[in-house]
């Protein structure tokens, strides 16, 4: 069917998309794949071929993640995405490299927790980008598009984001592929709060907060999705680590409480120093 211009495959139950599915459809205007309930990832390579899409849906799925390169291959002529209700986490700088044409991004409904300061540098482009219903994301950044739809009275982020999967960060991704042993004593535990952190991270001064947090990722389950490293939190200090090492928890938002995790050196955290 080289000549087909819409395609909609919406709500296949048992729907499984691989490398090349549509590379023979060169036409094709505007493709759907919303609705798929048991779609949690995207191939690289899936796109290929279309070099003449405007239109692509991929709202009302489960996919948790854009891997690097997904639409770098021929979506040049895409001025329409939407990602909106699926369970993504976070967006890195460099995941939506190649879309030159996009105009409409829509992300809302997720359970996004980081953006990239540099997420939509390559989208010169694109005017609306809807965010909306996102409720981790704590700040707005001016990089953002005029067109934008976060959250309303989102401050403004104040320092630079890097998210897991970024070439830097301001503090890394879990590198465990698995949650380790849980090194933590009974000792270990974290007080504050969720909004008492968010608001040390948002704080304007040139004061370094004593918190770096990000997302799980792949280790994430229903009730926690974030974890939170304190440095000098008594544990780090009686670990013989000093100062520079923080011990780290994870949240569990259901019961609103931290579980201890380990040491940031163990888990692969690490903060970003700033130049003075």
């Amino acid at each position: 069917m080289p000549g087909l211009k819409h395609l909609m495959m919406s709500g296949n139950v048992e729907l499984k998309l691989q490398t090349n599915m549509f590379s023979r459809l060169s036409s094709l205007n505007y493709l759907s794949l919303s609705h798929n309930n048991q779609l949690t990832s995207l191939p690289l390579g899936v796109f290929n071929g279309l070099s003449k899409l405007y239109f692509l849906e991929l709202a009302n799925n489960r996919i948790t993640e854009l891997p690097p390169g997904i639409f770098t291959s021929t979506l040049s002529t895409l001025e329409s995405l939407s990602l909106n209700s699926n369970r993504l986490t976070s967006i890195s700088a460099g995941v939506f490299d190649g879309l030159q044409s996009l105009k409409s991004l829509n992300l809302g409904d997720n359970k996004l927790e980081c953006i990239s300061s540099d997420a939509f540098a390559s989208l010169p482009s694109l005017w609306s980008l809807n965010v909306y219903g996102n409720s981790l994301i704590t700040c707005y950044n001016p990089s953002w598009p005029g067109g934008s739809m976060p959250h309303p009275g989102l401050p403004t982020c104040v320092n630079e984001t890097v998210c897991p999967g970024s070439s830097s960060s301001n503090a890394s991704s879990p590198s465990n592929s698995s949650f380790p042993p849980p090194p933590s004593p009974a000792s270990c535990s974290l007080t504050a709060s969720w909004p008492s952190i968010a608001g040390t991270l948002l704080d304007p001064s040139d004061q370094p907060s004593p918190y770096i947090t990000g997302g799980l990722g792949k280790l994430m389950t229903d009730d926690e999705e974030v974890w939170v490293c304190q440095y000098g939190h008594a544990c780090a200090q009686g670990s013989g680590a000093g100062a520079t090492d923080a011990y780290c928890f994870i949240y569990n938002e259901t019961s609103e409480t931290f579980r201890a995790w380990g040491l940031a050196s163990e888990l692969g955290m690490h903060r970003k120093i700033k130049p003075s």
